[in-house]
């Protein structure tokens, strides 16, 4: 039958083209489901079995039965439309299939419409193209504006599969007229033309063939699918540019792993599939959205017929995924070894990519059938200098600027030009992806393409000397960085070196590993302390400061300022655990005395700080106090003013838990007065914390206490935002977890309290920041008892006040003791309540944390009162806290406890008349509780 066209129906099927068509257009079929289909027609009347449709389709490969139901259900979908459709092609159940349509023969081409005669096979398409609709139509609406159009991209991403449907979409534009020309297999530039002509079938003349090309295509309308030219780019470019310009009716779609730069060139650089963000948390319906992980689960699928991808797996595909920087080909490639490793298996064992990514389709071209075929072969293309920049550039992870690739890269062998001149060419080359998104251009290479690099540069032998010049640049950068603190703003500063993050820890990594350099390492961890500092990455930062410090230890270094500053952020980046073994104290007084060894007053002011807020975090404010004149002593010698404005804000803080309010807060106001934030934001990395977002922590809490609550929510909401536009976490979450939350619940504001409470979560979740995740932990549990769910709430609040006695984080612990009684008073327990209430009086009397005495003494009174105590004892204390409370000129604190006396003495006149007085003396915050619930006492008395 060679050279015959069938006919049956509305169809013509054409074997030695490959071409199907319905009343003379080109329908389109896959070469697989072409393949079966003729076998059919050829055989027609006959049942045929599955397993020769299956050699027919695939010969010399084993694949499973489900992939001929694919291409019989393509074959149905192409002839649908039929009037016969029904009786064309029959199912034989467990056997096979047959085509049942009567057919005829022609023995001539010239008995085919003429457009059918221009038609030419295309490929096989891919199963399906996933992600890509949006592009597909993009490009497609191009090529009837643009004659040229070039798809650029990585290799792996897609391009041939994107210019495939492409060409399908726009099959009937062309009338069937569309031409596949695979440059891939050409090795001389020379037989680029030549290629093409054996492809359209076109009679060329040997010596000069352009001009008889030319001459063949110069009448017709076709559109040419150019693949794979990066190796020929220059002979493409040429023969495309020649094609444009001799002919009106000719198209050209090219793939590429660079622009051919041809005049009249359209690119379209092909993106990798999009997959969720590493942070998403997501359902696996969710995850299905994303062009990645549906060509992971379809390829797996394909593999493993009971896969189906469950919540529970979502992180570990998006992992996959994310690892393989949405390339299509190794995304594919992985998800056909999951029967070999398991999913977790999979994850595990994708470090060693180019192993494990090798189960490629055998119909695929070779540089396609594994991810190191395809590297090699763009890699092969480079000049010797480009692939030495390109393996030396696997020296970054993340990304990385001009300045850091010429700052490593630039030697003996290679200038800074040259360096800049073989980056944008890699770029080009779709092997370095540029991000122009931000004020400076970085760049990076994606993982599988790294991957390869780095194995580049282990076989040249390069890989030690070019980690050792990345430690040493950014060991000499961060130095820089921290000098710069002083002179530019924390957003400028965070904007530049914010995303040398993962090159900091990959220099560390070497510079600690057997063949690094400790001296490095160590220099190059107390430069990127105020990155830790500005990023909040405290358990990072504490991991990482020491290892530094036992590498000193080890050597038995004499670096006392060395010493001394890994010291000092070390004690620092303890505060905020739960760790049973934080212990501050040591670290900031080795400090301090290093500091004052070497003569250095900003790290004695750092000491002392720390110091001060060991003492403040350990409940021990009278120390506290005691530290924060000695940092002002200090301070006065210093040449920042800003130094001693900080001093009183420290001096105001110990006041107020002393109960000492007018006096605390006249150093609140006068450091907020006269205190300007530095723009370069020095104060955070010397002192961890925004210290006008601090000082207003205090300021709130005293405005409460001293009778002023609309003014203590005010100063709350204004410090909160202000410390969400600062940006930096570790501020965020004091003002929340000191303020925000406290004093909305001091003034009765659930809402408001569960609104800062879910903040305070959301922002310690990925942080180190045990202790303000226990303060969560107790907000919530308080908002709970607030809205009725006291027996649960109290559970919660001992687990709560067990771990910050364990971790000696005590600053605030009674005032979670205070809710933890106010609870078990609330669940009917006051026998439980009065023990809770003397323990957090013993303990606030231990650290003199007198601000919250009288709050302590009421609720005991109340919960003696509910256990039926009737010795008098319950006035007793109330009368001893209304005198204490009166003392601080804690207003607050004064209507609680006059509104108490009044529910114990049974609303008696002179209790009554006290509440009056009390509530007179306030002239705002009548919206708050417990304002409303003394207006409600005292109209009970007129009542």
């Amino acid at each position: 039958m060679a050279g015959q066209i069938i006919h049956f129906d509305e169809f013509s099927l054409v074997p030695h083209r490959g071409v199907l068509l319905r009343s003379g257009v080109v329908v389109p079929l896959g070469s697989r489901a072409f393949a079966i289909l003729r076998l059919l027609v050829e055989r027609q009347g006959d049942l045929v079995g599955k397993d020769e449709l299956l050699a027919a389709a695939w010969p010399d490969t084993f694949v499973e039965e489900g992939n001929l139901r694919v291409q019989i259900a393509a074959i149905r979908k192409a002839l649908g439309d039929s009037s016969d459709a029904a009786e064309l092609l029959a199912n034989v159940p467990g056997r096979g299939y047959r085509f049942v349509a009567p057919v005829s023969f022609a023995d001539h081409l010239e008995d085919l419409p003429p457009d059918a005669a221009a038609a030419y096979p295309l490929p096989l398409p891919s199963d399906s193209v996933l992600g890509r609709s949006e592009l597909i139509d993009a490009i497609a609406d191009q090529l009837l504006q643009r004659r040229l159009v070039t798809i650029v991209g990585p290799g792996g991403i897609g391009k041939t599969t994107i210019a495939l449907a492409v060409a399908r979409k726009v099959l009937q534009t062309y009338g069937g007229a569309v031409a596949f020309v695979d440059f891939g297999p050409v090795v001389d530039p020379i037989l680029v033309a030549f290629r093409l002509a054996l492809a359209l079938n076109a009679p060329v003349n040997e010596a000069d063939p352009i001009p008889s090309l030319l001459a063949f295509l110069k009448d017709k309308r076709m559109l040419v699918v150019f693949d794979t030219c990066e190796h020929v780019v220059e002979a493409t470019a040429s023969l495309a540019e020649a094609i444009c310009a001799g002919t009106t009716g000719i198209d050209i779609l090219a793939t590429s792993r660079e622009p051919l730069r041809a005049e009249g060139e359209t690119i379209r650089r092909l993106p990798p599939l999009a997959y969720p963000d590493e942070s998403s948390a997501l359902t696996a319906t969710e995850a299905l959205d994303y062009p990645a992980v549906q060509l992971f689960v379809l390829r797996a699928a394909g593999v493993l017929d009971d896969f189906r991808l469950t919540d529970a797996d979502v992180p570990v595909v998006v992992d996959i995924c994310r690892r393989l920087d949405g390339i299509a080909l190794a995304i594919e490639l992985a998800a056909r070894r999951i029967d070999a490793f398991g999913l977790d298996g999979l994850a595990t064992v994708l470090d060693n990519r180019f192993s494990v990514l090798t189960a490629g389709r055998r119909t695929a071209l070779p540089r396609h059938q594994t991810l190191l075929a395809t590297l090699d072969w763009s890699y092969g293309l480079l000049s010797p200098p480009e692939q030495a920049v390109f393996r030396r550039l696997s020296v970054f992870v993340g990304i990385f600027s001009l300045e850091t690739a010429t700052g490593v890269l630039v030697g003996d062998d290679m200038t800074a030009p040259e360096v800049i001149g073989h980056l944008g060419d890699l770029v080009a080359k779709s092997l370095v992806a540029p991000d122009l998104s931000g004020r400076l251009t970085v760049y990076r290479l994606l993982d599988t393409t790294r991957a390869f690099a780095v194995g580049k540069t282990v076989e040249q032998g390069e890989q030690a000397a070019y980690a050792r010049r990345h430690a040493e640049y950014y060991r000499d950068r961060f130095a820089r960085a921290e000098a710069e603190w002083e002179t530019i703003s924390a957003a400028d500063w965070l904007e530049t070196y914010a995303p040398c993050i993962d090159n900091v820890r990959l220099a560390l990594d070497w510079a600690f590993s057997p063949g690094g350099d400790p001296a490095v390492g160590v220099a190059l961890t107390i430069s990127a302390v105020p990155l830790w500092f500005q990023l909040s990455l405290i358990d990072e930062s504490r991991r990482a400061l020491e290892r530094a410090l036992l590498v000193l230890d080890a050597a038995g270094s004499a670096d006392a300022a060395s010493r001394m500053k890994l010291l000092a952020a070390r004690g620092w980046s303890l505060m905020y655990t739960t760790s049973p073994d934080r212990e501050t104290g040591a670290a900031w007084k080795a400090a301090l005395d290093l500091a004052v060894e070497v003569g250095d007053a900003d790290y004695q002011l750092r000491a002392l700080w720390g110091l001060w807020a060991g003492h403040i975090n350990n409940g021990a404010f009278a120390k506290a106090l005691d530290f924060a004149g000695r940092f002002r002593d200090v301070a006065a010698q210093t040449d920042d003013p800003s130094n001693l404005q900080i001093g009183y804000r420290m001096t105001g803080a110990a006041l107020h838990f002393l109960g000492e309010h007018r006096e605390a807060r006249s150093y609140i106001d006068r450091m907020l007065r006269d205190y300007r934030r530095p723009i370069h934001a020095a104060h955070i990395v010397r002192f961890q914390f925004d210290q006008e977002i601090t000082a207003r922590i205090t300021l709130s809490r005293i405005q409460w206490l001293t009778g002023f609550p609309d003014q203590a929510m005010q100063t709350v909401e204004a410090n909160i935002a202000d410390a969400v536009a600062v940006g930096h976490t570790l501020s965020l979450c004091n003002a929340l977890g000191q303020s925000a939350c406290p004093v909305a619940l001091l003034s009765g504001d659930l809402n408001a309290s569960e609104r800062y409470t879910t903040m305070l979560r959301q922002n310690t979740a990925a942080q180190g920041l045990d202790v303000w995740r226990a303060y969560a932990d107790g907000f919530e549990a308080a908002i709970r008892a607030g809205r009725g769910d006291a027996a649960s709430a109290a559970t919660s609040l001992r687990a709560v006040c067990d771990a910050l006695s364990h971790a000696r984080f005590v600053q605030y612990h009674a005032v979670f003791l205070a809710h933890l009684v106010d609870a078990l008073i609330a669940a009917e327990l006051p026998g439980d309540a009065v023990v809770a209430a003397e323990d957090a009086l013993v303990r606030t009397q231990r650290t003199e944390a007198r601000w919250l005495m009288p709050e302590l003494m009421r609720l005991k009174a109340e919960a003696l009162s509910r256990a039926g105590d009737e010795s008098g004892a319950v006035d007793a204390l109330l009368c001893e806290a209304a005198a204490l409370a009166e003392g601080q000129d804690a207003l607050g604190w004064e209507l609680r406890i006059a509104a108490s006396r009044v529910r114990q003495l049974d609303r008696a006149d002179a209790a009554m008349d006290h509440l009056a007085r009390i509530y007179d003396r306030f002239n705002e915050g009548f919206g708050t509780r417990d304002l409303a619930t003394a207006r409600a006492l005292l109209d009970r008395r007129h009542a």
